[in-house]
């Protein structure tokens, strides 16, 4: 509950975008790489949703990120996949844009934008820079290493680790997934 307190708070808007994207099912590597004109609204009966096909991973290169989309043989295959905005991640993808749109940023220049960047035209943030941030606001939420219980192949309980890192809230993700 803690986590989601201080996500909520408006200096931790980015962080809160970006956790929503990674219990919508994106990684890292995918909001690195992904623009805001990858999404696509689908208009249902009883409303809209959006959507977005993964075709693209940011990687490092020496001193620098590129991308690595799905025609490239270095893809891993399993990545290439199509996602749905959770609605309650949805409103927060509204609002990042709205905040956007009243920093003076058109559509146009919005569309190009990569998902992790904070303004147009700069320099990838990657996977590390977002993990990194993620797990400060972990850290603030007093989040360090938890705990799970896991079964053995024998029967036995045992504690595993989790650090408190990017790994713990693609984990949490997974299993909300399940439910």
């Amino acid at each position: 509950a803690a986590l989601f307190q201080i996500l909520k708070q408006p200096e931790f808007s980015f962080e809160w975008f970006m956790l929503s994207l990674i219990y919508s099912g994106l990684d890292p590597a995918d909001i690195a790489a992904a623009h805001f004109g990858d999404f696509e609204e689908l208009v249902l009966q009883n409303g809209r949703c959006y959507t977005m096909l993964v075709t693209q991973r940011a990687r490092k290169l020496n001193d620098r990120y590129s991308t690595v989309s799905a025609t490239n043989p270095e893809f891993p295959l399993q990545k290439f996949r199509r996602i749905v905005i959770v609605p309650w991640a949805e409103e927060i993808l509204l609002q990042r844009l709205k905040q956007l749109r009243e920093k003076g940023l058109s559509d146009a220049q919005i569309h190009d934008m990569r998902l992790s960047d904070e303004a147009p035209g700069g320099a990838i943030v990657g996977p590390a820079e977002i993990s990194d941030r993620l797990r400060r606001v972990l850290k603030l939420a007093g989040i360090e290493n938890p705990g799970t219980i896991r079964t053995g192949k024998k029967g036995h309980a045992y504690r595993q680790n989790i650090p408190a890192d990017i790994s713990l809230l693609l984990a949490d993700a997974q299993h909300l997934a399940k439910r």
